[in-house]
């Protein structure tokens, strides 16, 4: 007889540097063996007390053996169940990356709210944006006109493809037709 048992562990990884977190239940197989024991005897007298009511003490027997079973196997997947709900709310950044944070001190983001252009562009009036016109020349055309155009040409060409698929396919069933029923 040749019996191999392969265990799988769940290992949490800090999320920064991907080193192994310790775990935040510390003792899983005891948790887990109270819960069992505790649905075992829990539900070991409540079935015996059901099953011996209907059927006796010989069903009283069968219901704590039943129900002990059962139980036993409850109690273990609710603690796992609980310390798996524990896990899942703690951190996932080490204590080395915590305290990296603290001393790194937190960089400058500007993210604008200025006025953009150069110190000597006059500032555009509401007339002249809601023209479009920033004072570059008008016989430039716009960047939205320019890709206006790119899109226009590329649906045209998209479409004429499409057309030359639809009359190369419907061309090809209708002589296959027109072959099978000069065969037939």
């Amino acid at each position: 007889v040749n019996e191999q048992v392969y265990r799988q562990r769940r290992v949490r990884i800090c999320s920064r540097c991907r080193r192994q977190l310790p775990d935040v239940v510390q003792n899983r197989g005891v948790y887990n063996t109270v819960g069992s024991i505790g649905g075992s005897l829990g539900t070991s007298m409540l079935g015996s007390g059901l099953a011996g009511a209907a059927l006796g003490p010989i069903g009283a027997i069968g219901g704590a053996i039943g129900g002990a079973i059962v139980g036993g196997r409850v109690g273990a997947a609710a603690t796992d169940g609980v310390c798996d709900a524990v896990e899942s709310t703690a951190d996932d950044v080490c204590d080395a990356c915590k305290e990296d944070a603290k001393r790194r001190p937190q960089g400058h983001a500007n993210w604008g709210g200025g006025r953009l252009g150069g110190a000597g562009d006059p500032p555009a009036s509401d007339a002249q944006l809601s023209a479009g016109q920033t004072g570059q020349g008008s016989q430039e055309p716009q960047l939205t006109e320019r890709v206006g155009a790119a899109m226009s040409a590329a649906g045209d060409r998209l479409s004429d493809g499409w057309s030359w698929v639809r009359q190369s396919f419907s061309g090809a069933t209708s002589s296959g037709s027109q072959d099978a029923g000069a065969s037939g």
